[in-house]
């Protein structure tokens, strides 16, 4: 009843939020800049750090939306970090449009992402990975990444990897050292300064 009360076409502080919903404090506008940094200069590994509803998920969509817009090369987004190693790799390789990679074991699949890695490559474009939640991944999951990365540093393919999480990601990420030692970006999100409180909720309102 209230929508129509206040001329609102939906609700305007949904937990989903929309991309019009955006809103690009300090925070979200410096965290921004580092991740197209990671793309324009084509490093590896970036580190989103935020807590719980400070918005990593919606700003890794608006950067991913953006990078579309560029069409500088496919984003693939895992929103499901238990997946297994090899889980991993066969939907990363699927995503990047390898058939059955999911059929044939782990080395398979591994051979079917290096293929399309290598193949969007030599096309000039580059490949983003980002993975959600990514605070629950075990420390298998980052052995596997840091040999993701290898792919890089060996020419096979030209890619960027986005890991967004909570403050745990950072503790594990730094037991495994060589790891860590990739993540030439990190961003780490705040909450709404006082003063940009204001302006977020008319910024919502308008946006509904």
């Amino acid at each position: 009843m209230y929508q129509s009360f206040w001329n609102l076409n939906r609700r305007p502080f949904e937990e989903v939020s929309s991309m019009a919903d955006h809103f690009e404090s300090e925070s979200h506008q410096a965290a921004i800049l580092k991740l197209r940094y990671l793309v324009e200069q084509r490093k590896g590994l970036a580190l989103l750090i935020g807590e719980h509803g400070l918005g990593k998920t919606h700003l890794t969509r608006v950067f991913a939306e953006e990078l579309q817009e560029r069409d500088s090369g496919p984003v693939v987004r895992l929103d499901f970090p238990q997946l297994s190693p090899h889980q991993t790799l066969a939907y990363l390789a699927q995503r990047l449009g390898a058939n059955h990679a999911s059929a044939n074991g782990e080395a398979a699949a591994l051979i079917q992402l290096e293929g399309r890695l290598a193949e969007l490559k030599h096309h000039g474009h580059h490949t983003v990975f980002v993975i959600d939640d990514a605070h629950l991944l075990e420390m298998e999951h980052l052995h596997f990444l840091r040999l993701l990365l290898n792919l890089r540093e060996s020419g096979t393919g030209d890619f960027s990897v986005v890991l967004s999480g909570r403050a745990e990601l950072l503790a594990k990420t730094q037991r495994l050292g060589a790891l860590d030692q990739r993540a030439v970006i990190r961003a780490a999100l705040a909450p709404l300064a006082c003063e940009e409180v204001l302006p977020y909720l008319q910024h919502r309102l308008k946006a509904a």
